[in-house]
């Protein structure tokens, strides 16, 4: 900046100096070629200004001042008011797009906050919309099942329904709990269980009694809760008595609402098996049943699923029958059992009644199951085939094949089947008329969970 004398005259000046402005503004080369003594306006200009000095004389002047020619051109031509506004214009210019990039930016990351916000509002208004969808259907189905126990006047279905109201998710009133509960002391009071009844009677209570025990209720729950990695149980159910480890991603979906998995339902399977072997040692005269699990239609089917067939991949499944004479005799049994794996996406049960000549399917959700009985009684021929037996292609003809039968309980939900498919197998090993609904499937639930802790049935 100006010294001396000269710089006294700045101090009211804006605080920015040449130096601040962007280069090539006041390049030294800039204005020098309009100062050059050829140019005839210059000249024109230098001698008619007051006070102005010619070209002539401009060495001496400049030596006599102590300032280049340049400089004191740069003076006449660029007052200093001029060129310090123009750098505050440049700074300013460069201060606001600054600043117009970081609104933009800040602009930016509050719209990005603004959806994040949005979506999670979002999913959680979805999550309460189908939380509270679930909720009114239980409470719907639960209206229906007192309804019509109380229709049917029957009483121990009806008490199990009400049994259920304080834990419905949309709440009863006390009112209507204790309307309720008047109907069905009334029912109590007006049904009479005849004598030749009662045995089965205690048959069917024992297995729709409630599991209300706290000691119990914790066991079961903490099962429900177990980490996912967690060992629970092991049992020799598997293939040729191999080892089937039950974790706590198996137990955790015994809990309600839950879709089982095969390790559930083949160790349920081998407890079935269990029984049966023990009800013969105490009866040998009893008919044995076969319970095999749930990769029997599996292999059958390989590989080309319900299109196809192979009985070169179950053919010596049959070995594993030790309780028959001769042993693995297929047509020596009273019943057996297959639970049915459709596509990892629900359960079913295929029984042969043997005994009665029969083959039935069970389906909670309705359907015929027309390829797995077809398989079946295929299984039968080949089986009668390989053991030498008689007459072996229409062995099993006559036959009576029932397609999803009729008296099967029908699930409310979609991942009670597998519940449904255990407890079928349970009632018709135990001759049992299939004297249950979905009202039970919760209760069934603890009871199975308990079983599995237990490795022992109820």
């Amino acid at each position: 900046g100006p010294t001396g004398a000269g710089a006294g005259a700045g101090a009211g000046a804006p605080s920015h100096s040449y130096a601040d402005a962007p280069a090539g503004i006041f390049s030294p080369t800039r204005p020098t070629s309009m100062f050059s003594p050829t140019q005839p306006q210059a000249q024109a200009r230098a001698s008619t200004a007051p006070g102005a000095f010619t070209f002539g004389s401009s060495a001496g002047a400049a030596a006599s001042s102590g300032r280049s020619y340049g400089d004191q051109m740069n003076a006449q031509y660029y007052p200093r008011e001029m060129l310090q506004g123009l750098v505050d214009e440049q700074v300013a210019l460069k201060e606001a797009e600054e600043k117009a990039k970081q609104a933009a930016r800040e602009a930016e990351e509050a719209a990005r906050e603004a959806e994040r916000l949005r979506q999670e509002e979002e999913a959680r208004l979805a999550e309460e919309a189908r939380r509270e969808a679930e909720w009114q259907e239980a409470r719907e189905t639960l209206d229906d099942h007192l309804q019509e126990a109380y229709e049917e006047e029957d009483a121990e279905r009806l008490g199990l329904a009400v049994g259920e109201m304080p834990e419905c998710p949309v709440p009863y009133s006390e009112e209507e709990i204790e309307i309720w509960q008047d109907r069905l002391s009334e029912l109590e009071a007006n049904i009479m269980v005849s004598d030749e009844d009662e045995g089965d009677d205690d048959a069917y209570a024992s297995m729709l009694t409630r599991i209300t025990d706290p000691a119990e209720m914790a066991r079961i729950h903490e099962a429900w809760d177990a980490p996912t990695d967690q060992r629970i149980i092991a049992a020799n159910a598997g293939a040729g008595g191999s080892e089937i480890v039950v974790f706590g991603k198996h137990t955790q979906r015994l809990s309600p609402a839950s879709w089982l998995f095969d390790e559930v339902i083949n160790v349920y399977m081998f407890l079935l098996q269990e029984r049966d072997d023990e009800l013969r040692r105490q009866d040998p005269t009893r008919k044995p049943s076969h319970f095999f699990n749930s990769y029997f239609f599996e292999k059958m089917f390989e590989p080309d699923g319900r299109n196809s067939y192979d009985y070169s991949q179950i053919k010596r499944w049959s070995r594993k029958i030790k309780s028959t004479t001769p042993k693995g005799d297929v047509f020596e049994l009273d019943k057996m059992f297959i639970p049915v794996n459709i596509s990892n996406s629900h359960w079913t049960l295929a029984v042969a009644f043997v005994k009665e000549k029969k083959f039935v399917y069970y389906d909670s959700m309705g359907g015929s199951g027309r390829d797995y009985i077809a398989g079946l009684k295929q299984y039968f021929k080949d089986e009668a085939k390989a053991k030498g037996k008689a007459n072996w292609e229409t062995i099993v003809d006559d036959w009576e094949v029932v397609l999803g039968s009729r008296n099967t309980p029908q699930q409310s939900n979609g991942s009670d089947c597998g519940v449904f498919t255990s407890t079928t197998a349970n009632y018709l090993a135990q001759d049992l008329e299939l004297r249950f609904s979905s009202l039970d499937a919760d209760n069934f639930r603890r009871r199975m969970t308990l079983e599995l802790l237990e490795l022992q049935l109820l």
